[in-house]
């Protein structure tokens, strides 16, 4: 009886010391050294710890205010005033994302809270939000995190994916990013801002390409280079710079944050998401800080990376993790620039991080800084660039065109909404291995309006050749007719057709409003093989369309011309998604000097009766010969795929 008396009152006097266990917490949650958000009280002093100038930690003086609760999904925020470090003047810093906050509990021992992370704009006074330590702890620190090969999680196979809807609706974002709307000011406690520190941009290119590393909370920035080529490794400590490398060599694109903890060469900071991707591989390293900005808006660290040591692994709402060690790899980039007129011919290398999302913009970033990284692009220029895109998994694209008075965003539609579509899509994610590429620029702008068409009769006998001028005008030039013809079919039926010259945007619409299935895939096979027949189409080419001639209906990708009317019902009939009508029409591709715009038509008939035929040609014609004229270009009619 005593002995059971005595067992009762040890398991009575260990209670309290039970209800300290949380089975929730992580098992690098260490009680001495890390401070539960239940201990927290206002009023609880404390100091925090993070880099304001080179690669000195310094301490600044914090106070808890209040606690939020619930500001995020089931999770709280500890609301503090930081004062110290010039922070009474700068106000909470973009960049002090991720620097540790300690808070002396009531044995005057300090332990860490967790990381100082959020922030208002416009504030008087010196507030931040802090993350606590044990959201960050439980970040998982994903294995082998490998960038390529990878499917889509959640993605199942689909009958039928537009690829270029899917390239449509990232040149619709992209032109939105780059030209935004009116926003109203937020006066929420949000997220600080995560510098992104450029160099090797000129300050005005930047501030074009800016917004569009808006979604991921990345303020761009002109700074320093990196400090990699020529500077150890910086200690990766609490406090120390964290910085990711996201493009380096001739440009240094760095997002800068500060590390909040590391345990067993496993890394924890920001405090919030980079970009919420979860599961990531990207470089990860130290870096030094040029100087603190205090602006009215929101105050931001300018800073530099050193060399890279180990690779973030995880991403999540409470912050990133990352492990010391071997970097992932990167993506390289080279393009050959050169001027027609001999005035530069310059070879720029880069390397890019590889990410579903970032790649894709880091690989047109470089390519514009090529072109304008010696000097400025001229006012009026005509650019032919050539671009082997080679991917992790074995798949390639070709790019290749010609454009007139290129901008930032012309070079991100032509090139980012392909990339996007690569790694964006329902099958598999495959991510860029490497790009090479030649770029010519030439002085004068070679661009051409198509205003309209016309011919010296409109009535033919199938097999015949429709002979006509399309009336351009260049590029501060006067209107000339340029001659054409298109080869009708020796069994084209009797009836009006239409005859189009357009430029490759109608062509690609028309092409899609006609035959869909060609731009759709089914498997990540399918996939490339849409955007290869989507980038093979160039701006200076004229499009010869006739008419719609024959129906038919596409299973996924595989026409079904021959098939009866009643069999053609039948399928569509089933309502399935990769089953869809389509027409065809009969396509001849002339190439020009110039970057067409615009588009024009004729409508012709087509008789086999030889009255109707002395009729159109006994009158001298329909419409006047031009009066100027080039020279005409033939090639064969191509078939379609």
């Amino acid at each position: 009886m005593k002995r059971l008396v005595f067992l009762l009152l040890c398991v009575l006097s260990c209670l309290p010391l039970l209800a300290e266990v949380n089975p929730a917490l992580p098992p690098s949650f260490d009680p001495s050294r890390h401070m539960l958000i239940r201990e927290v009280k206002p009023g609880m002093k404390g100091y925090g710890l993070s880099v304001f100038s080179g690669k000195k930690i310094e301490r600044f003086d914090v106070e808890v205010i209040s606690i939020l609760r619930h500001f995020n999904p089931r999770q709280d925020v500890i609301l503090i005033r930081a004062t110290g470090c010039n922070l009474e003047h700068t106000g909470a810093i973009a960049g002090m994302s991720g620097s540790p906050i300690y808070l002396q509990d009531d044995a005057g021992r300090s332990r860490m809270i967790g990381a100082f992370a959020y922030g208002w704009p416009l504030m008087k006074d010196p507030l931040a939000g802090v993350q606590p330590i044990e959201y960050m702890l439980s970040i998982p620190l994903y294995q082998n995190v490998k960038p390529q090969g990878a499917t889509v999680a959640g993605a199942l196979p689909v009958g039928s994916w537009s690829v270029l809807d899917s390239m449509t609706q990232t040149r619709i974002r992209l032109q939105n990013q780059i030209a935004p709307d009116a926003k109203h000011l937020s006066l929420q406690l949000r997220p600080l801002g995560t510098p992104l520190s450029a160099s090797g941009i000129a300050s005005t290119q930047l501030q074009q390409l800016g917004s569009l590393f808006d979604p991921f909370g990345m303020v761009p920035l002109q700074a320093g280079g990196s400090a990699a080529s020529n500077a150890p490794p910086s200690p990766i400590e609490p406090g120390s710079v964290l910085a990711v490398p996201l493009l380096t060599g001739d440009v240094d694109l760095t997002a800068v944050g500060t590390c909040t903890e590391v345990i067993n060469g496993n890394v924890y900071g920001f405090g919030h998401p980079f970009t919420g991707e979860g599961p990531v591989s990207l470089p990860m390293c130290g870096g030094e800080i040029n100087g603190v900005i205090a602006n009215l808006m929101t105050s931001f660290k300018l800073g530099a990376a050193t060399a890279a040591q180990g690779a973030l692994v995880a991403d999540h709402a409470s912050g990133v993790a990352g492990r010391l060690g071997m970097s992932p790899p990167t993506a390289p980039i080279k393009f050959h620039v050169r001027y027609s007129d001999k005035s530069l011919d310059q070879t720029y290398s880069f390397n890019a991080a590889i990410h579903p999302r970032f790649t894709p913009l880091l690989a047109s970033v470089a390519m514009f800084s090529s072109l304008s990284g010696s000097r400025e692009l001229p006012q009026h220029n005509t650019i032919n660039y050539r671009l082997a895109v080679d991917f992790l998994d074995g798949h390639s694209i070709q790019l290749a065109n010609t454009l007139c008075d290129v901008e930032p965003n012309m070079l991100f539609f032509e090139i980012a909404s392909a990339l996007s579509a690569a790694t964006d899509n329902p099958f598999q994610r495959v991510l860029l291995k490497g790009i090479t590429g030649d770029i010519e620029v030439r002085e004068g702008s070679t661009e051409a309006q198509i205003l309209h068409a016309t011919a010296p009769r409109l009535v033919y006998k199938p097999g015949e050749t429709v002979r006509f001028f399309v009336n351009v005008r260049p590029f501060r030039a006067v209107e000339i007719a340029q001659p054409l013809d298109f080869a009708l079919p020796s069994d084209l039926a009797d009836g009006s057709y239409e005859l189009t010259v357009s430029d490759v945007s109608r062509f690609i619409l028309e092409e899609h409003m006609a035959s869909p299935y060609r731009f759709t895939a089914g498997n990540i096979d399918q996939v490339f093989t849409a955007l290869n027949e989507l980038t093979r189409y160039r701006s200076d080419i004229y499009y010869l369309r006739l008419s719609q001639t024959e129906t038919g209906v596409a299973l996924g990708r595989n026409a079904l011309l021959k098939i009866p009317a009643s069999q053609r019902q039948m399928l569509l009939a089933t309502c399935r998604s990769d089953i869809t009508p389509f027409s065809v029409s009969l396509v001849r591709q002339v190439p020009s000097k110039w970057v067409l715009g615009g588009s024009a038509q004729l409508t012709i008939t087509v008789s086999r009766d030889p009255r109707q035929m002395r009729k159109a040609t006994g009158a001298g014609g329909v419409n006047a010969m031009p009066p100027k004229m080039s020279m005409p270009i033939t090639m064969p009619m191509p078939s379609l795929p």
